[in-house]
C-alpha cells in the first residue's frame, strides 16, 4: 500500500459515512441531552476542506466534562468550566445573515473481525438491503460521533457504544421520499 492508497481509503473513510441529521431546530437540545445522558471520549476541530489537517483544537475527554452554553450567534465549548471554543451558528455576510444548520449523527461499525462498514449515508437508502440504523443485519456501532460543520470549522464529537435514534416524522426534502430528520431516541 503506497501513500495514495492511504489518502484514497482516508478520503472514502471521512466522505462515506454512515449519518443521520438532525432537524435544525433541535440541535442545541439534542446536544444537551446526549452530553447529559452519554459521556464523550474526544473532541476534534479542524478547519473545513483540510481533510484531517488543520487541526484547531482537540481533546481526549476521558474523565472530562463536555458543555455546551448557548451565546449570541454560537456555542461557547466548555471543558471542565473552562472556555476552549467558540462555535459560531449564524454569520452576517455582506449584510446577510447565515445560519449552520447541518448537525449529524454518525455511527462507525466494524464486524467482529475489524472489518469497517461503510455507507454512502442513513439508512434506509436506494438500492441499499437495510431498512435503517437498527437493522441487525447491520455489524455492530462501535462508536458514536456528533458531527458538523460552519463555514470556517468542521467538528466532531465521539462517544464509545451506540447513542439510540429515531426517525422523526419530518421530510425535509419532499422531492425526495428516502430522506427523513432523526432525532436521539432517550426516555
Amino acid at each position: 500500500m503506497d501513500a495514495n492508497d492511504i489518502l484514497s481509503f482516508r478520503f472514502l473513510r471521512i466522505k462515506y459515512m454512515e449519518q443521520y441529521e438532525i432537524p435544525p431546530r433541535q440541535h442545541f437540545q439534542t446536544i444537551k441531552k446526549i452530553l447529559k445522558h452519554f459521556q464523550p471520549t474526544y473532541i476534534f476541530i479542524r478547519f473545513v476542506g483540510s481533510a484531517g489537517g488543520g487541526v484547531v483544537f482537540d481533546d481526549d475527554l476521558s474523565g472530562k466534562k463536555l458543555e455546551f452554553q448557548k451565546v449570541t450567534g454560537g456555542y461557547n465549548i466548555l471543558i471542565n468550566g473552562d472556555q476552549k471554543f467558540y462555535w459560531e451558528t449564524e454569520k452576517m455576510i455582506r449584510g446577510k445573515k447565515f445560519y449552520h444548520k447541518k448537525w449529524a449523527i454518525a455511527y462507525e461499525r466494524s464486524d467482529e473481525v475489524g472489518k469497517e462498514h461503510f455507507a454512502p449515508g442513513g439508512y434506509p437508502i436506494p438500492g441499499y438491503p437495510y431498512t435503517g440504523p437498527d437493522d441487525k443485519r447491520l455489524p455492530p456501532v462501535r462508536k458514536t460521533m456528533l458531527r458538523t460543520a460552519n463555514m470556517q470549522f468542521y467538528m466532531h464529537i465521539r462517544f464509545s457504544g451506540k447513542i439510540p435514534i429515531k426517525r422523526c416524522n419530518e421530510n425535509p426534502q419532499a422531492q425526495d421520499r428516502a430522506w427523513h430528520w432523526w432525532m436521539v431516541d432517550i426516555k
